[in-house]
C-alpha cells in the first residue's frame, strides 16, 4: 500500500554523503596519528637497546663489571619496556582504527541503492562489516606489527654485527631474501587452501542453522538421526581442511626453521673458529652470536606471518570493494506543497532477469483521492509502488509526482512524503510506538489515535 496523501513536514535530511571516491580509502592512512608515530619510535628505541644490549654483554663476558652489569640490565630492561609500550599504544590505534572502518563500511553498505541491497545477502554484508573488518585489525594488531618490529629491529641488529665481524653486511641480508624465497612457492597453495576451509565452515554452519530452524519439523518426522550424521560428516570435512592447512603451514616453519638455525649454527662453528685462530675476540665471538640468534628468530617469526598476511590482504580487497560501491544520490528539488498527484507516463520497466517487464503504463490519481491496482501475484503492483519511492530508479520522464520528475527530487524528502507498507513488515528494537510512527519524531497522541482508528 502506497500513501501519496497530504505528506508531513519532512523529516530532517541527514547532510550529503561523499561519494565512493572521496571516502576514507582502505590502506595505511586510517593508521597515520601522532600515536602511531609514537608506537613505532618506541619500537625503534627498543630494537636499539636490544642491539645495545648484545654488544654490552660481549664486553661484559671478556671483562666484567658491575657498571657494564648495570648498563646492560638498562638496555634489557629498557628495551623490554619499550617494546611493551609501543606495541601497547598500536594495539590502542588498531582499535580505533577498526572502530572507524567498521562505522564507514556500514554507512557504505547502507547508502548503497535499494536494489543493490535486495541483491546482497545479510550475511554477506555481516561478514564485510564485522569479520572481514575483525580479520584486518587483528592483521595490523599482530602480523603487521610483527613485520613492522622486525624491520625496524633488523637495522641495529645488522649495523652491530657488521661492525663485530665484517661479512655479517652481506650474511644477514642473503638470510632474510633466502627466508622468503623458500616461503614464497607455499603461499598460493595456503591461501586457496584455506578458502576450501572457510567453504567448509560455512557448510558446517549452515547444516547446523537449517537443523535449528526446523527442530519442530526433525522432531515430528524423526529427522534428527539425518542431521547429526550429515553434520558429523560435514565436521569432518572441515577437520580434514583444517589439516591441510595446517601441514603447509607446518611446512613453512621447516623451511625456515631449517634455513635459519642452520645459519646461527654456522656462524657459531665460524666464530668459535676464528676465536680459535685469534682472528676474533671472545666479546665480539658473544656479540655476533647473541645478535644473530636475535635475529634468526625475529625473521622466524616473520616467516610464519605470512599465510596470515596473504589471508588479511584478501579480507582488506573485499573491503575495498564495498567501500567503492556506489551510494544513493544526494540533493535534488524540493517537493511542492500540498497534496501531491501521481502520474505515470508511458512508463516501461524491467529487472534485467526473467521475463517480467512493464510495458507503456499511463496512470493518473489526482490528489486527495483513492486508486486500488487489482491484479494477480506478479502482475507488477509492488514495483509501482518501488518505482514511485525510488526503491528501483524508472525511466527519466515516466513517474511524477506533484508534477516533477521523482529522479529531479530530494531523495530524502521524497521518501518522507511517500509511504510503502509492504506484505511483510519487520518489526525492529524498539517501542510499540517507535515502529508504529516508524522512528520519526510525533506525538504518542497521534500514535494513539492511528491505533484506535484502526482498531488495533
Amino acid at each position: 500500500m502506497t500513501d501519496l496523501g497530504a505528506h508531513p513536514a519532512p523529516l530532517q535530511t541527514p547532510p550529503p554523503t561523499e561519494p565512493p571516491a572521496q571516502r576514507r580509502p582502505v590502506d595505511w592512512r586510517r593508521m597515520r596519528s601522532p600515536w602511531a608515530v609514537l608506537a613505532l619510535l618506541g619500537s625503534l628505541l627498543g630494537a636499539i637497546g636490544t642491539a645495545a644490549g648484545s654488544a654490552v654483554a660481549g664486553r661484559l663476558a671478556e671483562d666484567a663489571s658491575v657498571a657494564l652489569v648495570w648498563l646492560l640490565a638498562l638496555c634489557v630492561v629498557g628495551a623490554a619496556v619499550l617494546d611493551s609500550l609501543g606495541r601497547t599504544v598500536w594495539a590502542g590505534v588498531t582499535d580505533r582504527a577498526e572502530g572507524r572502518l567498521r562505522a564507514d563500511l556500514l554507512d557504505a553498505a547502507m547508502l548503497q541503492p535499494l536494489a543493490a541491497l535486495d541483491e546482497q545477502a545479510v550475511g554477506e554484508v555481516l561478514d564485510r562489516v564485522d569479520d572481514d573488518t575483525h580479520e584486518v585489525g587483528s592483521l595490523l594488531r599482530q602480523s603487521v606489527w610483527m613485520a613492522i618490529r622486525t624491520l625496524l629491529a633488523s637495522g641495529p641488529l645488522w649495523l652491530v654485527a657488521g661492525l663485530t665481524w665484517w661479512p655479517a653486511f652481506i650474511l644477514f641480508p642473503l638470510a632474510g631474501v633466502a627466508a622468503v624465497a623458500v616461503v614464497r612457492p607455499l603461499l598460493p597453495q595456503i591461501s586457496e587452501r584455506k578458502v576450501v576451509e572457510e567453504i567448509a565452515w560455512t557448510d558446517h554452519a549452515a547444516a547446523m542453522e537449517e537443523g535449528v530452524a526446523a527442530r519442530d519439523d526433525l522432531r515430528t518426522s524423526l529427522g534428527q538421526a539425518h542431521l547429526v550424521r550429515r553434520c558429523t560428516e560435514l565436521a569432518a570435512t572441515v577437520h580434514a581442511r583444517f589439516a591441510e592447512v595446517l601441514q603447509l603451514e607446518s611446512q613453512v616453519g621447516r623451511r625456515t626453521g631449517t634455513l635459519l638455525h642452520g645459519m646461527l649454527a654456522g656462524t657459531a662453528v665460524v666464530g668459535v673458529a676464528l676465536v680459535l685462530g685469534d682472528r676474533l675476540g671472545t666479546a665480539a665471538l658473544v656479540t655476533l652470536f647473541l645478535v644473530t640468534t636475535t635475529f634468526v628468530g625475529q625473521v622466524d617469526q616473520l616467516a610464519r606471518q605470512l599465510p596470515d598476511l596473504q589471508a588479511g590482504f584478501g579480507a582488506v580487497l573485499r573491503l575495498r570493494q564495498l567501500m567503492g560501491a556506489e551510494a544513493e544520490p544526494t540533493g535534488g528539488e524540493p517537493l511542492p506543497t500540498g497534496p501531491l498527484g501521481l502520474e505515470l507516463r508511458d512508463l516501461h520497466f524491467s529487472y534485467g532477469t526473467g521475463p517480467f517487464a512493464l510495458q507503456g503504463v499511463e496512470l493518473t490519481v489526482p490528489a486527495g483521492t483513492t486508486c486500488a491496482l487489482v491484479g494477480r501475484t506478479g502482475s507488477g503492483k509492488s514495483t509501482l509502488a518501488s518505482l514511485v519511492s525510488r526503491a528501483v530508479d524508472p525511466e527519466p520522464g515516466s513517474v511524477l509526482l506533484g508534477g516533477r520528475d521523482v529522479l529531479d527530487l530530494d531523495l530524502q524528502a521524497l521518501r518522507s512524503a511517500v509511504g510503502v507498507v509492504t506484505q511483510r513488515t519487520e518489526i525492529l528494537a524498539g517501542t510499540l510506538a517507535e515502529n508504529i510512527a516508524l522512528f520519526a519524531a510525533g506525538s504518542r497522541e497521534a500514535v494513539e489515535g492511528a491505533v484506535t482508528e484502526l482498531g488495533l
